[in-house]
């Protein structure tokens, strides 16, 4: 048995380093939000100091503690002493890593002799839900897992130390994001339900208790408008695994592959209270609305749950040693085939955002910017798109205000208040005074620059566009070039013309170069 449990670790390590290989080898990740999310980093660091006038001129920190703000705070403050790059990636590194671990505490806690199935969690690592950079999010099913499975460690024995850990647990998964709370709620909830024993009910409620009651304050105070779809079009999203479809249009084809796995498998397990919270997590994907208030994709973020939870009701099984084989050999090709199809897109990609972010020598400190993006998912040489459903480019401009201190113009996030740590101020919101809401993140984006200083006495010293078409025909894009030309001045080509940077002609700011540079 000793040696069985260290082939499996070895294994696990190894397909987890591999994983790994991408971080580290890639200059940038190219999610759609994670810039912005390294660009708030950036302005809680630098804020107070000397360097965050600019920062102090447009922003406001937004006070109190709320869901969502874990990844915020150890990137500024654990992590402070690194570049926000490198905290990125070290970040990164550390969920790719404590994921398939979390996995692991939580089937050991089910059946130790299991642990190998740990290895079903690989393909679901690299997400479409982490490549959209909702980073918080899935750092929260890392504290889900651990905090499921200190649970079932501990549930028979929640005295005042395992119960206050576990408490900690909970409000560790609450701040990363109040979905995976839910989902910790439901779990746990459900597996009570057959075992009502008070010296169990009453510790874990207790324990709960604090994480319920800031989860409820939260939803109350967030609650807004919701937009639900089709119930078939959730099912669909849940039985083909659209999970993982990111990228590449090909990780479609094993999106799919992952669900027949997982569907064969729960034909094979046997009978436990883990079906039923199969069951509940299937139906919060069919009943909860796809968006309430701010936060969208909930019935993709709640799709990964019962996959998750078919892994601990394997777990509950005891499958004979031939389908053990199989299911290592399925989870391994699986995840080995979707790593591999996404780091070929991904070293496309990283050749383009280095290009993009290469804008940020001619921008300086003190400045604002605004990124305008032509081609969200990037355009190559042959006119096809470089992504598939993640959008690279979007918000790729917030990866020069993660560099240094300036005021990113498209930073999504300071749109809204009480949902990130940071905001605009409302008579200098960008998204409010140069662009009516979204329309700045739309293609082309509809925006007026020229006049936001006149109305609003902020300023847009430096505009940044990518891969403008050469087709003027657009009404939007008439108006950027009449805007440009009449206020801005060119200061800066890429070598392959993708990126340019305009100069406010009355900019305050100095330090760019007033030569433009051949196509």
């Amino acid at each position: 048995m000793a040696a069985q449990i260290k082939r499996e670790v070895l294994l696990l390590g190894a397909l987890i380093a591999v994983q790994l290989v991408p971080i580290w080898t890639l200059s940038y990740f190219p999610s759609q939000d994670g810039p912005a999310h390294l660009a708030i980093a950036n302005i809680l660091r630098e804020y107070g100091g000397p360097g965050g006038q600019v920062l102090r001129e447009y922003f406001v920190l937004e006070p109190g503690a709320i869901t969502n703000w874990f990844v915020y705070f150890l990137l500024a403050h654990v992590l402070r002493f690194l570049p926000l790059a490198l905290a990125e990636k070290i970040f990164l590194s550390a969920y790719v890593i404590l994921f398939p671990l979390s996995v692991r505490y939580a089937v050991r806690a089910v059946e130790p002799r299991n642990a190998y199935l740990a290895l079903l969690a690989l393909p679901f690592t690299y997400n479409y839900l982490l490549g959209m950079g909702f980073y918080n999010f899935c750092c929260s099913l890392v504290a889900f897992f651990f905090a499921l499975g200190y649970w079932l460690r501990h549930r028979e024995r929640l005295g005042w130390l395992h119960g206050t850990v576990f408490a900690i647990l909970t409000l560790w998964v609450y701040l990363c994001h109040v979905v995976s709370v839910g989902a910790l709620l439901a779990a746990i909830g459900t597996l009570s339900l057959f075992d009502l024993r008070r010296r169990i009910v009453l510790p874990t409620i207790l324990a709960f208790l604090p994480t319920l009651v800031l989860m409820l304050l939260f939803v109350g105070r967030a609650a807004s408008e919701t937009i639900s779809i089709p119930v078939r079009e959730k099912l669909a999203k849940l039985l083909t695994a659209e999970v993982l479809a990111s990228f590449d249009p090909r990780t479609r084809y094993l999106g799919y592959a992952v669900a027949v796995l997982f569907g064969i498998l729960a034909l094979r397990a046997r009978k436990s209270r883990w079906l039923a919270v199969f069951v509940v997590f299937v139906a919060l994907v069919l009943v909860v609305p796809s968006s309430v208030g701010v936060g969208g994709f909930l019935e993709l973020r709640l799709s990964l749950f019962p996959f998750f939870a078919l892994i601990l009701w394997l777990a509950a099984s005891d499958p004979p040693a031939p389908l053990r084989r199989g299911i290592q050999a399925a989870a391994i090709g699986l995840s080995l085939a979707l790593l591999g199809l996404l780091w070929t897109r991904w070293r496309v990609l990283d050749g383009y955002l280095a290009e993009y972010v290469s804008a940020g020598e001619r921008i300086p400190e003190g400045s604002t910017v605004l990124p305008l993006s032509y081609s969200h998912f990037g355009t190559g040489p042959d006119g096809s798109e470089l992504s598939y459903r993640v959008q690279p480019f979007v918000h790729a401009g917030s990866h020069i205000a993660a560099g240094k201190p300036v005021a990113d113009l498209r930073l999504y996030a300071a749109d809204y208040e009480g949902y990130f740590p940071v905001h605009y101020r409302p008579e200098l919101n960008p998204y409010r005074h140069i662009a009516q809401g979204y329309w700045a993140e739309r293609v082309p984006p509809w925006v007026e620059f020229l006049t936001y200083p006149r109305r609003t006495g902020g300023r847009v010293d430096y505009v940044l566009i990518w891969q403008v078409p050469t087709d003027r025909g657009h009404p939007a894009i008439r108006s950027l070039w009449r805007q440009l030309r009449i206020g801005y001045e060119r200061v800066w080509v890429s070598p392959r013309g993708f990126a340019e940077v305009y100069r406010d002609k009355r900019a305050r700011t100095s330090g760019a170069s007033t030569v433009p540079t051949a196509r």
